[in-house]
């Protein structure tokens, strides 16, 4: 990415300001920006990743039924574990616009929200083998039983093991478009709106779309300019067939903060 950036700010040296620089594009005009960030990510793939209340509950109540002392122990460890998950998302975007007019533009970008959870458990229990083995499915065959009671030793030891992960980039190509307000008259300051829509592939064949609201503003300088927005975005994912339970709904929202550079062109 530094690479992009130096060669960004090497082509607005060597091109030259146009000669509407210093926050006043102009009707006709070509930009390009690259930026990153920092956001909050919130939604049902975040819940998805770091809680199971089916899995986490199953795995609670077979460990306080049993009287092995082993199990006792790690039950008591399970309760007593107070870590919280923490998680945040790495922006990037990297756009191309074009000024319809000197307050209107539309282009297009690549953009990125890399998820990482940080403290999140690795091996949570499994809703399925939980099920399982609560439904007594192994209890007829004395070899199954001790082979599962084996594995779930394992699984519950594994359980408590909590670390970082990075479980999706959200890639998406964006259109673009968005206002600026050249009647302030802020000299070197140029505020914006800009809204974006999206699509992207997802796991599992899903198809991704991503609505994002930015607002912020550039400072011009000699030959390029650097921004500072608020990003606002929503993902929706679509998987094939309807019958998917929420097919189509928001799964991640995601508010942020990107920093960037960019050039008339």
């Amino acid at each position: 990415m530094r690479f992009f950036a130096a060669l960004l700010v090497a082509c607005s040296i060597v091109l030259g300001a146009p000669d509407n620089a210093f926050g006043r594009p102009a009707e006709g005009e070509l930009f390009a920006q690259i930026g990153w960030g920092y956001a909050n990510p919130q939604g049902t793939l975040i819940l998805q990743r770091t809680e199971d209340p089916i899995g986490n509950g199953l795995q609670l109540a077979r460990l306080s039924s049993s009287t092995d002392s082993i199990d006792q122990l790690l039950l008591l460890s399970v309760l007593s574990d107070r870590q919280k998950v923490r998680d945040y998302a790495s922006l990037f975007d990297l756009s191309l616009g074009y000024y319809v007019n000197s307050w209107f533009f539309l282009g297009g970008s690549i953009s990125s929200a890399s998820v990482v959870l940080q403290n999140v458990r690795l091996s949570p229990p499994s809703p399925e083998v939980e099920l399982l083995y609560a439904s007594g499915f192994f209890n007829t065959d004395a070899t199954s039983q001790q082979l599962i009671r084996d594995y779930l030793r394992v699984t519950d030891f594994a359980s408590l093991r909590r670390g970082r992960t990075e479980f999706q980039r959200f890639n998406t190509l964006d259109f673009k478009f968005g206002v600026r307000f050249p009647n302030l008259k802020l000299e070197d300051f140029d505020p914006y709106i800009n809204g974006s829509v999206g699509i992207g592939n997802y796991e599992g064949g899903a198809t991704m779309a991503k609505l994002g609201l930015e607002t912020g503003v550039r400072y011009y300088l000699e030959n390029y300019y650097v921004y500072a927005e608020l990003d606002l975005s929503q993902y929706f994912l679509t998987y094939p067939g309807s019958a998917v339970p929420g097919n189509g709904s928001p799964v991640l929202r995601a508010a942020g903060i990107q920093f960037g550079i960019g050039m008339g062109i």
